[in-house]
C-alpha cells in the first residue's frame, strides 16, 4: 500500500493490532458452534422439526393439578440441561421445547439430546434459541442458513444463524385432528392413529407426538383417550395413563 495515510487511518481502530482471546477458548467455540451447525442440518436432513409450546412450564404442568391424559414423566424438576422428558425448557420466556420426527411423531429424542448435551456437542441455547433467533430474523417458521460472525472485542465470540431447524408451535388452545400447530401445516397422522388397549372400546382414541402439548394433553374430553411415546396403552382414567 503505498498510500500510507489511508493505511495509518485503517489501522488505527486496532484491525491488524488488536488483543484477541485466549487461542483454546476461541478453538472451543468454534467447535461448539461447528457441531452445532452439523447437528441442525443433520436434524433437517432427517425431517427434525423443533416444537414449541409457548407460556408453558411443562414441569409446572406436571405438579399444578392439571388432569393431564397421560404422564409426561415430568414432575422432578429439571436437569442440569434444563431438560424434563423430552423437554427443554427456555425459563427466561417460558417456553417448553421439543424435538419431532415427521416421519414418525412418536419418536422420543430425550436421551439423543441428553447426550448431545452432556458430550458438549451442543447446547440448548445453542440448539433451540439459534433456531428461534433465526426464524424470527427471518419472520418465518424456519430462518436463512447458518453463519458465523466473530466479534473484535476481546472474549467476545457470536453465533449467528449457527442452527435454523424449523420450529412449528403448539395449538395450546383448540382440540380437533386439524388443530396440531398454529403456525405449520397439520401432519397427516396427527391425533388420527388410536391407541393400543380394550378400554372402552367404540370410542375414538387418539396417538399424538412425543413432545405434543395441547389439549389431547390437558382436556378431560380425552381422558384416558390420548397417548403418546412412553406407553401406547389406553386405560382407565383411575389408572393415570
Amino acid at each position: 500500500m503505498s498510500n500510507f495515510s489511508l493505511f495509518f487511518d485503517f489501522v488505527g481502530e486496532g484491525y491488524f493490532s488488536t488483543q484477541i482471546e485466549n487461542l483454546n477458548t476461541i478453538t472451543q467455540n468454534v467447535t461448539l458452534s461447528l457441531n452445532t451447525y452439523i447437528v441442525s442440518q443433520a436434524l433437517q436432513n432427517d425431517e427434525v422439526i423443533i416444537t414449541r409450546a409457548l407460556n408453558t412450564d411443562i414441569n409446572e404442568l406436571q405438579l399444578n393439578g392439571s388432569a393431564l391424559m397421560y404422564d409426561t414423566h415430568c414432575g422432578y424438576g429439571y436437569d442440569d440441561w434444563g431438560m424434563c422428558g423430552c423437554w427443554w425448557y427456555d425459563s427466561t420466556n417460558r417456553i417448553s421445547y421439543g424435538l419431532e420426527s415427521q416421519k414418525n411423531m412418536l419418536d422420543n429424542f430425550t436421551e439423543p439430546l441428553k447426550s448431545l448435551f452432556s458430550l458438549g456437542i451442543t447446547t440448548p441455547e445453542l440448539l433451540f434459541l439459534n433456531s428461534q433467533f433465526c426464524a424470527d430474523a427471518a419472520g418465518s417458521t424456519q430462518g436463512n442458513a447458518p453463519g458465523t460472525a466473530l466479534s473484535t472485542t476481546t472474549g467476545v465470540w457470536n453465533t449467528e444463524c449457527i442452527a435454523n431447524v424449523k420450529i412449528c408451535t403448539w395449538d395450546t388452545v383448540n382440540l380437533g385432528r386439524e388443530y396440531e400447530f398454529t403456525d405449520c401445516d397439520t401432519e397427516p397422522a396427527f391425533a388420527k392413529e388410536p391407541c393400543v388397549g380394550t378400554w372402552d372400546d367404540g370410542v375414538v382414541s387418539s396417538t399424538v407426538p412425543a413432545s405434543y402439548i395441547g389439549p389431547y394433553l390437558t382436556s378431560v374430553e380425552y381422558q384416558g383417550l390420548a397417548c403418546n411415546h412412553f406407553s401406547r396403552e389406553r386405560s382407565s382414567p383411575n389408572d393415570g395413563w
